[in-house]
């Protein structure tokens, strides 16, 4: 075996052991993850863009546009019967009227939740 075959062999095995040793001595936090996306095309006969009913229950393939959620949340207190979770959502929206769209004035929240036993 080449050294730099046995070099990365040895960088493997202990990428794939240290996670665990790490967990026997420290908590390693937990994320948790929720996402929703929707992305839809309408095209009308002259070939100009579609909607049909948008905001109407059911509606879900009526859109023109792109939407997405992404949440991230973990506890980050936990003593006794009290705990802190941290919550975060971004959200983003696209006309698709542009090939490059920001997300510059698209929503986000944040919030921390305290559960007491």
């Amino acid at each position: 075996m080449n050294t730099t075959l046995r070099a990365l062999s040895v960088a493997l095995a202990a990428a794939l052991i240290a996670p665990s040793a790490f967990a026997a001595t420290a908590a390693i936090p937990t994320i948790d993850f929720h996402g929703y996306m929707r992305a839809g095309v309408g095209v009308s006969g002259d070939g100009s863009e579609a909607e049909w009913q948008k905001n109407k229950l059911g509606r879900l393939g009526n859109e023109s546009d792109t939407y997405g959620e992404l949440e991230l949340g973990s506890e980050v207190y936990k003593k006794d019967d009290v705990s802190f979770y941290l919550d975060s959502m971004v959200s983003m929206v696209s006309d698709g009227s542009n090939d490059n769209e920001t997300t510059l004035n698209d929503d986000a929240q944040f919030g921390l939740r305290v559960n007491n036993g």
